[in-house]
């Protein structure tokens, strides 16, 4: 892959990074949005097999993207960030593909921003808190466990999780800027335990039905049957989405399953020139 790496400056300051690979591809442009704690190279694998030419960024607070733990981490915020990588980039109309949190900010800039043609949206930006939930306790829930652990350990660990079945050095390359060593050479992720948090904290106040609904007609969205019924969350798609579950998936499907991820977003792309 051909890749250019850019930056640019957010509406509040903050400095984001991205990359574009587009040499020999055709096509709507497609912007790639990552989840919460990874970085812009766990869309490798899907690009490697696409033809159309694709954008992703490091979303701030995540990879290159070292942006303040005080800065805004609202799901507003990031959905700007969009906006202004796209007056960055000149481009006039694209697709958005987020997965996680990153469909969530997808979903937001589209419902901000006309130029997102068609927003797709894998595993995420379909639940909000069910109304009787305890925030408090599925923050706690959902925060991620501290690493500082050694690299072999680190690699072990991911590689007997959900992924074993398609492990290779494809997906551990994808991975890999997701973390950073520390000064004792232990790992842990680069965003953090105060930045994850933040994040966390602006995707837990963000309802996307209202978003949902004025979307409808360009909203495809994927959801894995891992995640399809979460507790602590519900969900109430309108009328007009094309959502597909996907039986025998894990959450990190783009990494699971890139050729059909890849296949899926060509779907989106002909939908505009059907």
């Amino acid at each position: 892959m051909a890749d250019t790496e850019f930056e640019f400056t957010a509406t509040d300051g903050q400095r984001l990074f991205g990359r574009r690979t587009t040499t020999g591809r055709s096509g709507l442009p497609v912007l790639l949005l990552h989840g919460l704690s990874q970085q812009g190279h766990f869309w490798d694998p899907v690009i490697a097999r696409s033809p159309l030419p694709m954008f992703t960024l490091d979303q701030r607070g995540h990879g290159r993207s070292d942006s303040d733990t005080r800065a805004d981490y609202s799901i507003d915020q990031c959905a700007r960030d969009i906006s202004a990588a796209l007056d960055y980039l000149g481009l006039d109309t694209v697709i958005a593909v987020g997965h996680s949190w990153g469909a969530s900010t997808a979903l937001r800039a589209a419902a901000c921003d006309r130029r997102i043609a068609r927003v797709g949206l894998i595993d995420g930006g379909l639940h909000r808190p069910h109304p009787d939930a305890d925030i408090s306790e599925l923050r706690e829930r959902l925060r991620p466990p501290v690493l500082n652990i050694a690299e072999a350990e680190l690699w072990r660990r991911i590689q007997a999780g959900d992924l074993a079945s398609v492990w290779s050095a494809e997906v551990q390359a994808a991975l890999a800027p997701t973390f950073i060593a520390n000064d004792d050479g232990t790992m842990r992720t680069r965003i953090g335990m105060e930045r994850h948090m933040a994040v966390l904290d602006g995707l837990l106040a963000y309802n996307p039905t209202p978003d949902q609904r004025l979307v409808a007609d360009r909203l495809w969205a994927i959801a894995c049957t891992t995640s399809a019924d979460m507790h602590g969350f519900h969900a109430q798609l309108p009328e007009g989405v094309r959502l597909q579950v996907w039986c025998q998936t894990v959450h990190d499907v783009p990494l699971q399953l890139p050729d059909e991820i890849a296949g899926w977003i060509s779907s989106i792309a002909a939908s505009i020139r059907s």
